[in-house]
């Protein structure tokens, strides 16, 4: 079983930061913790925020609707100066990628991704947002 690591994060650049009454960020994994100085340190982002929004999708193992609360919001500035919005995702590659999913259990957290992934690309689309999942491989291979 992976362990991940959790804990709080203060922004430095609070006015960056969306929801300023939801401080400390509690954090859920060391990628997240990563992620954040990123977003907090990198002068083109011009503010982020961390699960500041819920998006129903069906979940196909309970049968039901859930919400679906990705990990970060994001508007910044390309290389071209335009602002862009992005949605972001932080998973291990083993539940982003079935051809990497070795176990039952990552095939099945695969799975329930891609509902969620289906509705949050849905809801992106309607609004004219990126949605993208990155991974280690993204995070740490290819850099940020």
């Amino acid at each position: 079983m992976v362990k991940y690591t959790q804990g709080e994060f203060y922004p430095k650049n609070l006015y960056k930061y969306i929801k300023k009454s939801k401080l400390p960020i509690i954090y859920k994994s060391s990628w997240e913790l990563y992620f954040m100085n990123f977003l907090d340190q990198n002068q083109n982002i011009i503010e982020w925020g961390y699960e500041v929004l819920k998006i129903p999708y069906y979940n196909p193992f309970k049968k039901k609707f859930n919400n679906y609360y990705p990990d970060f919001l994001i508007k910044y500035f390309d290389k071209d100066k335009n602002i862009n919005v992005e949605l972001i995702e932080i998973k291990p590659i083993k539940e982003a990628n079935l051809k990497e999913s070795k176990t039952k259990n990552d095939k099945l957290k695969f799975i329930l991704n891609m509902y969620k992934w289906r509705a949050a690309d849905n809801w992106c689309k309607k609004r004219n947002i990126k949605f993208r999942i990155i991974s280690e491989k993204d995070m740490f291979h290819n850099g940020l």
